[in-house]
């Protein structure tokens, strides 16, 4: 009796305890996600806050003091978020380039029409005109290197990877095979066409609509160019000619 006794006041005591614990690893749980939260804001503020100071200073004319003292924090903030200028670049850089990937991505294919090109480039020309503090920051400091920043390199093999998704003639550039320098130096050349064409559409000047126009068409040429489009049926074909070479050599 007295051993039931105990059991029971146990079982009660567990559920007791258990309870009161419960809550507080929901307060902790809680508490540490609030903070996760503010750290993430804190972060994305730091960038928005750098994206607007390199545009306006230039990236090696703007300071952490000057990004920090736009959203009221101190130099020690930034630096538990970032350890200098150059990896905070590499995130607004990085950033960048998973939405400029998005973009690429909506390119009709694998053979669109020249409307359809077209179309496709005035929207990606909309969008680089809201990304033009990033593009002046990665032109200042392209400008002021000896060789081509890694950062640029990895943006552009990713645009083109996500072209090369759409089109034979951007896989062809990227992978190798027959004319596939060729290809590899007009997709570049292509790619620096739309940030030209994008430039020209947000001055408005006489000649906006014809640099779109005439990228448009260079791109359209590209994408149906049939030296970019290896046969994938080119070894049956060969095996088939083959075997009728025997089969008449046997007659």
């Amino acid at each position: 009796m007295a051993a039931q006794y105990t059991s029971v006041r146990n079982a009660f005591r567990t559920e007791a305890c258990d309870e009161p614990l419960t809550a507080k690893a929901m307060e902790i749980t809680a508490k540490l996600n609030l903070r996760e939260s503010q750290k993430a804001l804190t972060r994305e503020r730091i960038l928005d806050a750098a994206r607007e100071i390199f545009y306006r200073e230039g990236y090696y004319g703007a300071t952490v003091e000057q990004i920090v003292s736009a959203i009221g924090a101190s130099r020690q903030t930034f630096y538990l978020h970032f350890a200098d200028k150059e990896q905070l670049l590499a995130e607004l850089i990085e950033a960048y380039t998973q939405r400029a990937v998005a973009y690429m991505e909506r390119l009709p294919g694998p053979a669109p029409t020249l409307k359809d090109v077209r179309t496709w480039l005035v929207e990606l020309a909309e969008f680089l005109e809201r990304e033009k503090a990033v593009l002046a920051v990665v032109s200042e400091v392209e400008a002021h290197s000896p060789e081509t920043p890694s950062f640029i390199t990895a943006t552009l093999d990713a645009l083109m990877r996500s072209l090369s998704r759409r089109a034979q003639s951007f896989s062809t550039a990227i992978q190798g095979g027959a004319g596939a320098l060729e290809a590899r130096a007009r997709a570049n050349l292509l790619l620096l066409e739309i940030v030209w064409a994008a430039a020209e559409k947000r001055r408005g000047g006489e000649i906006a609509d014809a640099a779109i126009n005439i990228v448009a068409k260079a791109f359209y040429d590209f994408l149906h160019d049939k030296r970019f489009h290896p046969r994938k049926n080119a070894g049956t074909s060969a095996r088939k000619a083959k075997i009728a070479e025997l089969e008449q050599a046997q007659m």
